[in-house]
């Protein structure tokens, strides 16, 4: 697992035609594609932590095998949950503490093919 700033991030999604939202332009939230500005949609994370790693098991199979998976927060704020309140944060905090990720990582994630396998063991 290698952590990269949102910033780096920002300029692999851009060369492969990912972009902050034009209709926003102030956020970086919500990224659209080049040529598909309203062709967007918004995937909701696990609500409990059984759910996980089928989540993380669907994303694999979207991304077949192809090139390191990427993962980024809506904003790229940080990834870590220092006092989960809810079972969706409570689910994010066990992946991140089974996956071995600093609770004040944030920007984005890259795991290649090789560690695919321990994201949806964990």
């Amino acid at each position: 697992m290698k952590a990269l700033s949102d910033q780096a991030f920002l300029m692999w999604a851009a060369e492969v035609g990912l972009v902050p939202d034009p209709a926003y332009p102030s956020s970086r939230q919500q990224l659209v594609f080049v040529s598909c500005p309203d062709c967007w949609g918004v995937w909701e994370s696990p609500r409990a932590s059984g759910e996980l790693a089928t989540f993380v098991g669907l994303i694999i199979g979207l991304v077949g095998g192809h090139g390191p998976l990427r993962i980024r927060l809506r904003g790229g704020g940080r990834f870590g949950v220092t006092n989960p309140s809810s079972e969706r944060e409570e689910a994010l905090h066990s992946a991140l503490a089974a996956a071995g990720i600093p609770d004040e990582t944030a920007g984005a994630l890259e795991f290649d093919s090789s560690e695919w396998r321990t994201l949806v063991e964990f």
